[in-house]
């Protein structure tokens, strides 16, 4: 059922926290929600869930939150997976992505960050069960060299995670042991974590970037699980950061009643709180995104964002399988959605890059690239 993207995998990992997902997580039955200043357009039936207390009160005037606002860097990029299965970087210019310039490394899992300090992008690469850092500048038309760091497991997610300035990245092992590397100029600090109460025995994915959620200035971690292949429902867990690469225990957030391939977080409608979108799959009602919006006090009522696949309301095998990142694909200072998706129901083997752009909330889906530049697998990482 799925496949990935920079952060999506399946993880034959117990989980040990004592309760099933319907034992703390809220299901909504969800309406139409455009996203414009802040405020949310309803335009179905919702269950109202009330507000997911997640930790201090913010200042909304002053967050001081990571929101996902664009940083300058010499090369903006996107990575993909090519029709060979290897990765791809494809250069992000204000008239969005230029041909992608091949990495050379077969791999499904790779996140992008700076991570040395350097104000250059790098690749962080799952390859051969071992993690590789990709250096150089395809937006140059360079190949970029690879070296081995040494660590086994799958990065997913990446912030700033000890408030340092610098970039970290985050991922599990197949065994479910979390692992964050502190990014720096003299490379990585590595720490286990526990993330394990997260991590379902079949699918668990973390939203790409990790963000302040809770307003207390530091970024926390948000993973999507699901329990099965064929329609089982997403609950969803925060991890709050501690301000030193560390993390505290799980926070449980609700979840919907389908499964969920994609999540990220990000300002999304400009009001200086972190929101979370996630869903995606082909299960339940195929195409489906969702968003939780931030409020004064962490993360609101999910509610449903956009469909890719309107006339496929429910069922198994349906079109509109696929994962998403927020990135500013435009140069507008907003996030928009980028979409790696597959459109024909039980076909796997076609996958459409399509962006969303942010205006007066998401508009219509814009192909961003060929298919036939595209692998299979659903592999996705932007800056």
């Amino acid at each position: 059922m799925l496949l990935l993207l920079a952060c999506m995998d399946y993880n034959p990992v117990p989980h040990t926290d004592g309760t099933s997902p319907t034992d703390t997580d809220v299901l909504v039955d969800t309406g139409e929600v455009k996203v414009d200043t802040g405020d949310t357009e309803d335009t179905g039936e919702t269950v109202e869930t009330g507000i997911i207390e997640t930790g201090d009160p913010l200042d909304t005037e002053d967050t001081g939150q990571d929101t996902g606002e664009p940083v300058e860097d010499t090369c903006k990029f996107v990575v993909t997976l090519d029709s060979a299965g290897h990765l791809q970087a494809s250069p992000l210019t204000e008239n969005g992505l230029e041909p992608p310039v091949s990495l050379g490394v077969a791999s499904q899992h790779a996140v992008i960050a700076d991570v040395d300090d350097d104000g250059e992008l790098e690749v962080i690469a799952w390859e051969n069960n071992a993690l590789v850092q990709l250096d150089g500048d395809p937006c140059a038309g360079l190949a970029m060299a690879s070296t081995p760091l040494n660590r086994a497991f799958i990065p997913r997610a990446v912030g700033d995670l000890d408030n340092d300035g610098v970039d970290d990245i985050l991922g599990w092992t197949d065994q479910g042991q979390g692992v964050v590397g502190l990014g720096g100029s003299s490379g990585f600090t590595w720490i286990d974590v526990d993330v394990q109460a997260a991590l379902s025995e079949y699918t668990s994915i973390a939203a790409y970037h990790l963000r302040d959620v809770t307003g207390d200035g530091n970024a926390d971690l948000v993973v999507a699980s699901y329990d099965g292949p064929a329609g089982e429902d997403t609950w969803l867990s925060l991890f709050l950061g501690n301000g030193d690469g560390t993390l505290g225990q799980r926070k449980a957030l609700g979840g919907v009643d389908e499964p969920s391939n994609g999540a990220d977080l990000g300002d999304v409608d400009g009001d200086g709180l972190v929101d979370l979108v996630f869903g995606l799959d082909d299960d339940g009602d195929a195409g489906q995104m969702y968003i939780a919006l931030g409020t004064a006090s962490g993360l609101g009522p999910i509610q449903e964002l956009v469909d890719l696949q309107p006339n496929a309301e429910s069922g198994t095998n349906a079109a509109g399988q696929g994962t998403l990142r927020l990135v500013d694909l435009d140069a507008d200072a907003d996030l928009d959605l980028l979409v790696l998706h597959r459109p024909n129901g039980g076909d796997f083997q076609t996958t459409v890059l399509s962006q969303l752009p942010y205006g007066v909330g998401f508009g219509n889906p814009v192909q961003e690239m060929d298919t036939s530049a595209l692998g299979t697998k659903l592999t996705l990482a932007v800056p």
